[in-house]
């Protein structure tokens, strides 16, 4: 049986008009799928203002519009303006936060950028132990005997 909901493959900006509604796909241990509507319709919100409606498990969020039955994923929208909460707050974002992230964060291309900034900027623990490692290992590394050509054998 074909859906009647049609899913926009385009970019969305981040609001939600009076006749849309949020539209958040959870899934359970059992792997169960479940969908859970926002309790946002007949008013105009900002992503920033409905942050708190997707649960823990969310891995999913659509915006549907109730007239067209049209729907926008804007999963990654949200996991950003998370991301961005979470930083504003004292201790900002740390790698070791990513337990308590929900699943849609823990998920997104929008957390594994800032992942990879925050791995980039991090400094190395001890350099002087971190380049004796790399030093001690390219000279025990086994080197190519350059005495003969490669491909023939030594004659017996």
């Amino acid at each position: 049986m074909a859906s009647v909901i049609k899913e926009v493959p385009m970019f969305r900006a981040p609001q939600i008009n009076e006749d849309e509604t949020l539209l958040m796909f959870d899934t359970t241990r059992t792997g169960q799928t479940y969908v859970g509507e926002s309790t946002s319709l007949g008013k105009r919100y900002t992503i920033d203002m409905l942050l708190d409606e997707p649960g823990d498990s969310c891995t999913r969020i659509l915006i549907l519009n109730t007239k067209t039955l049209r729907s926008s994923d804007v999963t990654e929208h949200f996991a950003d303006a998370w991301l961005r909460r979470l930083d504003a707050e004292e201790h900002g974002i740390e790698i070791d936060d990513e337990g308590r992230f929900p699943v849609y964060v823990r998920e997104s291309r929008a957390w594994a950028v800032w992942r990879d900034d925050l791995e980039a900027s991090r400094p190395i623990e001890d350099a002087d132990t971190y380049n004796a490692l790399r030093r001690d290992a390219a000279f025990t590394s086994p080197r190519p005997d350059m005495s003969r050509p490669a491909g023939k054998e030594m004659a017996r």
